[in-house]
Parts: C-alpha cells; structure tokens; sequence
C-alpha cells in the first residue's frame, strides 16, 4: 500500500524533526482483552443505570407518600374517613395511588369535590420525573386486598 499527500517534514517547519515517538509506553491488546475491557464497561456502566433507576423509583415512591398523605388529610377535613392507600408503580415515573374510602363516604354526592381536588393537586404535583394519579374506592368491613394486588397495587398503607 502506498500512501499519498504525507506533508514533507519541511513543512511543518524546522522543529518538525525533534519530535520523537516514544513507543515504550505503546501496548497492544488482545482481542479478548478488547473484548474483556468493553464488557466490564458495559457492566459498569449498566450497575450505574440502575442505580440511577433504583434512586428515581425510590425519590418518586417517597413523594407520592406524601402526596397520598396531604389528600387524606384533606379527606378528614372534609369529613371523610379513609381506611387504606395502594400504589401501583405504572412505570418509573408514573404511580398510581387508590385511596379506600368506607362506602358510605364514596357513595356521598360531597364525595364529588373530592375527585375535583385531587385532579387540581394531581397537576400541582406533577413535573418531568414524577406523575401520580389518584383514584378512589369505596369498600366495606371485607375488602379484598388479594383482587386489589392482581390490578397491580402491591404496596399498601393503613391511613386511618
């Protein structure tokens, strides 16, 4: 193979030929050393995401912990006595809380400015890493906590 167009020495000026490679520091590297570098990388790089993710879920899990708390508090306020919260994790930044109300509460026509609340603080709370939506249920002495966990809510906490 021929190369072309290399730029004469003379070009670069007179101290373009004090210039000395020093090739003791050079290695070459197996294709499995390669290979080997670009896998640990890559593993390190994935335990980094992770983590990331992990610390983003466990932030919105906290937030969302709060949020359920202020709207339950609201609930009392208005009256109302709520018995348990659910969360559901739809995706990194998007949960779901459903707040179990006795019947008799949800089945209230004042029930209806509950929903009207918790859409305005659903907006307020909302931002690029987090969305929670709240939901509502009304239910009995014999809620059955084993049809609320196959809809995904896997956590719960008495709020009563």
């Amino acid at each position: 193979m021929q190369i072309t167009n290399v730029p004469k020495p003379e070009v670069f000026g007179s101290q373009a030929n004090t210039w000395h490679i020093d090739r003791s520091n050079f290695k070459t590297y197996s294709v499995d050393e390669v290979i080997e570098a670009y896998i640990s990388g890559k593993a390190e790089r994935l335990n980094s995401y992770k983590k990331a993710v992990y610390k983003q879920i466990q932030d919105n899990v906290e937030a969302s912990s709060s949020h359920t708390t202020k709207l339950v508090d609201h609930l009392k306020e208005k009256g109302f006595s709520p018995t348990m919260a659910f969360l559901k994790l739809n995706s990194i930044d998007c949960l779901e809380v459903l707040i179990a109300v006795p019947e008799e509460d949800f089945l209230n026509p004042s029930f209806l400015s509950v929903y009207q609340f918790a859409s305005v603080f659903e907006e307020t709370i909302s931002n690029d890493t987090c969305k929670t939506h709240f939901g509502f249920l009304g239910s009995t002495k014999n809620l059955n906590i084993e049809t609320i966990n196959s809809h995904g809510f896997f956590f719960s906490q008495s709020v009563a």
